[in-house]
């Protein structure tokens, strides 16, 4: 790969500077263009403090950087700074919340089409919001990449006239091993993997139906043990282990012990933690939703059930913990399905075409 001389540096903008999906695609964009000699850097909305609560910046661009921006706390200021500065910015869309006047994902929702004139949830103000959004958008005419087709379908009717791009979503093929969790090699019994940033509490990750999801799994696989990550604190209950966010080393290194990853996501765009599952030749079974089945092909990568069908996701499940030869034989193709098409130098690649647009 090569990178053609920018007069700018790059700055990727973010919500958090290290934690959660978007800072690690920020970060490993950041990590590759660094390695081929370019310019660039990551700067974080919500910056560590000796505090307990962190400091929070205000983005002001600047007119010499050329800014990638993935996350902000709010996309109706920056996009108005980024009009005020008559800056041009490639968009990442890590989520929906750039398309509606409040909500991360609108799930069965259509009043985004229609502008959010009448907001079924009850955010403030959300007509405005969003009208506000898409005349910053017009103004500034910035690039917008989706990480799935999905939401770029989405973009292209909300924002009818700019430049949409996919790029899929890249993490590293291999990662290093946390010596830590090896006493995980001991465990006895199947083991039933469980993440999302809030872990029980996910309201889009189905966090609340994840014991009755486990339930239904234990009932016909006694002998399994479930693993739930990205709760407040470490916890056990009975045959449930429950820990906090985790590195990303950590993660794919428990992932390497684990039997199967149940990913009840009710909507989703391109989810990393999928791509980590493939990547550790951890079978996943999840709902059909979003971008997911861009990344999952059910029946050959993994296995996808209807949204919403808690039964079948848990039917799904068992059958990878007593089909090992099946099992195997998904989460071998996934890795190399991941290897070729989801890496962070394949995602690399893909920006550097976007970036040369300029």
């Amino acid at each position: 790969m090569k990178i053609r001389s920018f007069n700018k540096r790059i700055v990727h903008h973010t919500i958090l500077k290290d934690q959660g999906g978007t800072a690690m695609v920020a970060n490993l964009l950041n990590q590759g263009l660094q390695a081929l000699g370019a310019g660039s850097s990551v700067q974080s909305e919500v910056v560590p403090s000796r505090k307990n609560d962190p400091a929070v910046v205000k983005f002001v661009p600047e007119k010499d950087v050329f800014y990638h921006i993935h996350s902000t706390r709010d996309w109706a200021g920056t996009l108005k700074s980024l009009e005020s500065a008559g800056v041009t910015p490639v968009i990442t869309m890590h989520d929906a919340s750039i398309l509606t006047g409040g909500c991360i994902y609108p799930l069965e929702c259509v009043e985004w089409v229609k502008g959010c004139c009448n907001c079924l949830r009850g955010y403030t103000d959300s007509e405005s919001i969003l009208k506000q959004k898409k005349e910053n958008l017009l103004a500034i005419d910035p690039i917008l990449v989706s990480p799935s087709r999905w939401l770029a379908d989405m973009s292209e009717k909300a924002f009818p006239g700019l430049r949409i791009r996919v790029v899929p979503n890249g993490i590293m093929v291999r990662a290093n091993v946390d010596a830590n969790v090896r006493h995980l090699s001991d465990f006895k019994g199947k083991l039933v993997l469980f993440v999302a940033h809030g872990g029980t509490k996910a309201g889009y990750k189905s966090g609340s139906r994840w014991i009755e999801i486990w339930n239904e799994i234990k009932q016909k696989e006694p002998q399994s043990r479930a693993l739930f990550i990205g709760s407040e604190k470490s916890d056990q209950l009975k045959d449930v282990f429950q820990l906090p966010y985790l590195p990303n080393n950590t993660l794919r290194t428990i992932m390497q012990y684990a039997d199967v990853l149940v990913y009840p996501s009710l909507a989703d765009n391109h989810p990393l933690v999928v791509l980590e599952a493939m990547m550790s030749r951890l079978p996943v079974v999840a709902f059909a939703v979003g971008g997911i089945p861009e990344q999952v092909e059910s029946g050959k990568t993994g296995m996808l059930v209807r949204p919403g069908d808690l039964k079948s996701l848990s039917k799904a499940a068992v059958t990878l913990l007593r089909d090992r030869l099946q099992a195997k034989n998904l989460s071998d193709r996934a890795f190399q399905l991941a290897t070729q098409k989801f890496s962070s130098e394949k995602m690399v690649e893909g920006y550097l075409k976007i970036y040369d647009e300029f």
